[in-house]
């Protein structure tokens, strides 16, 4: 198993968002202290906690009809079209953001109002991925943010790619999105599996201690106050997590300023 941080590109490579060369790859610097962030439905929480796990899923199921995209895209091999969209089993992912509070991501990932936040750190996450394994490849790292014209323009400068450039490449894809999504400030955990078919199910677990991975848990700053303490005690009476860890974001708390009038 090889794991690394994102694959980047040394500056002297034309400004494209990807490199062919291995020579190029480099690891990028990531404090372990850095804070991290992921909305999710209250029963995926319950279902962390259960399971003490943290599930990555095949990208495949993300909405974005750009993602997996190059696997999307013809390749021609001897005049005739090479099928890539079968590695699609293969990869699997698990998104976080460094954005603390964002009204956007509330009312993208939490449509019903009762969706939590939980906050990890970059050192948890790596701490979870496997050591000494040989079941795949693991990539972590910040997503970056272009035009659609740009990410499709650079790649118009690839010649004739191997079987390890197209590898390479396919890796690298998943941590570039479009300026429309920007707003996420996004970090991905990636996977490849070395298993042709994939994982069981579509989803590859990497095992953790809940209590110490989760750092807190907000609850969407739109739900009621009697949800909050419902949810809180099911999740100190059945799971054991801290009281003083859970809490109600207070994005759209409001208190008055008081001026004296004449």
């Amino acid at each position: 198993m090889r794991i690394q941080d994102k694959i980047v590109k040394n500056n002297y490579l034309d400004n494209l968002w990807f490199t062919l060369n291995p020579d190029d790859i480099k690891v990028t610097e990531l404090g372990g202290d850095k804070a991290l962030y992921r909305i999710i439905p209250f029963d995926i929480l319950l279902q962390m906690l259960s399971e003490r796990a943290i599930t990555l899923v095949n990208t495949y199921r993300w909405d974005d009809v750009y993602e997996n995209f190059i696997m999307k895209y013809d390749f021609i091999q001897h005049g005739k079209r090479i099928p890539v969209h079968f590695m699609e089993d293969r990869f699997y992912g698990l998104c976080w953001s460094n954005r603390m509070s964002s009204d956007a991501l509330w009312r993208i990932y939490s449509p019903d109002k009762k969706s939590v936040r939980i906050k990890t750190t970059v050192g948890k996450i790596f701490g979870s991925i496997p050591k000494g394994s040989g079941d795949g490849v693991y990539l972590f790292g910040k997503v970056d943010y272009y035009s659609q014209a740009k990410i499709e323009n650079d790649l118009k400068s690839v010649g004739i790619l191997n079987k390890d450039q197209l590898a390479n490449l396919l890796l690298q894809s998943f941590f570039v999105k479009r300026n429309s999504f920007s707003h996420e400030a996004e970090y991905r955990l990636i996977f490849m599996s070395k298993n042709l078919h994939g994982e069981i199910h579509g989803l590859k677990q990497l095992p953790i201690d809940p209590l110490s991975f989760i750092e807190n848990i907000y609850f969407d700053p739109r739900v009621d106050d009697s949800y909050v303490s419902r949810c809180t005690k099911v999740l100190v009476d059945c799971f054991g997590y801290p009281q003083k860890k859970v809490h109600k974001s207070s994005l759209y708390s409001f208190k008055p300023l008081r001026f004296e009038l004449k």
